[in-house]
C-alpha cells in the first residue's frame, strides 16, 4: 500500500502544476462560478464600511474614466459575442469563436472590462475593503478564464493558435502576431472597434 502511495505521489509530481489546476478547476460546476462572480460583484459595490482611503480629484477623475471605459469595453466585447455570449464559463457548443473586434489582442475583454470598471469604482469611493473585494476578483476571472479557456480548446481545436497570439485580460503586448479580423465575426465587432 506504502508503494502504490509513493508512486501516486510521484506521478502527481510530474504532472505539470497547469494539468493539476485544470483538473481541479473542472471540479467547479458552471452555476457555482457564475453565483461566486455575481456575489463578488454586490459584495464590491454594497460593502461601504471600514477603513477608507482619501479620494482626490484626481483619483475620482480616473476612477470615472476608468469606469466608463471599462463598461464601454465589457458591454462592446458582450455584443460583439452575440448569441456565443453566456455568464457561465462553459462556452456554447455550437457557438463561433469569435477573434475579431475588441478579441483582437484580448481573450476576455468581457472581463478585463469588468475588472477596470471596479478597480474605477473603488478609486472612485475610497472603501479598502472593495480594493481588498476586486484584488479577490481579479483572482476569480484568472482562474475562471483558465477553466473557460480549456473548454474553449477541446471545442475549437484552433484556440491554441488564438492564445499564442493574444493577452488573457489585457493585450498583447509583445510576442503576439498581428491578426487580422475573420469577416465571418460579424458586423457588429467591426463599427465598435474600428481598425
Amino acid at each position: 500500500m506504502e508503494h502504490q502511495d509513493r508512486a501516486g505521489r510521484s506521478a502527481q509530481a510530474s504532472t505539470p502544476r497547469s494539468t493539476r489546476l485544470s483538473r481541479t478547476l473542472s471540479l467547479v460546476r458552471p452555476g457555482e462560478w457564475v453565483t461566486v462572480q455575481i456575489a463578488l460583484l454586490v459584495a464590491i459595490v454594497v460593502i461601504d464600511g471600514g477603513p477608507r482611503f482619501p479620494v482626490r480629484a484626481w483619483s475620482a477623475t480616473l476612477g470615472v474614466t476608468m469606469l466608463a471605459v471599462g463598461l464601454s469595453t465589457a458591454i462592446a466585447a458582450g455584443l460583439c459575442l452575440g448569441a456565443a455570449f453566456t455568464p457561465s464559463p462553459m462556452p456554447n457548443a455550437s457557438g463561433r469563436l469569435v477573434t475579431g473586434g475588441p478579441y483582437r489582442r484580448v481573450r476576455h475583454p468581457v472581463y478585463g472590462g469588468v475588472i477596470l470598471a471596479y478597480l474605477g469604482f473603488v478609486l472612485c469611493t475610497g472603501v479598502w475593503w472593495r480594493l481588498t473585494l476586486w484584488s479577490v476578483l481579479v483572482a476569480f476571472y484568472e482562474l475562471k478564464t483558465r477553466y473557460e479557456e480549456a473548454r474553449l480548446e477541446e471545442i475549437h481545436p484552433e484556440y491554441r493558435a488564438y492564445i499564442e497570439r493574444t493577452g488573457r485580460l489585457l493585450p498583447a503586448l509583445a510576442g503576439g502576431k498581428p491578426q487580422i479580423d475573420d469577416p465571418r465575426d460579424g458586423p457588429a465587432c467591426g463599427p465598435v472597434f474600428p481598425k
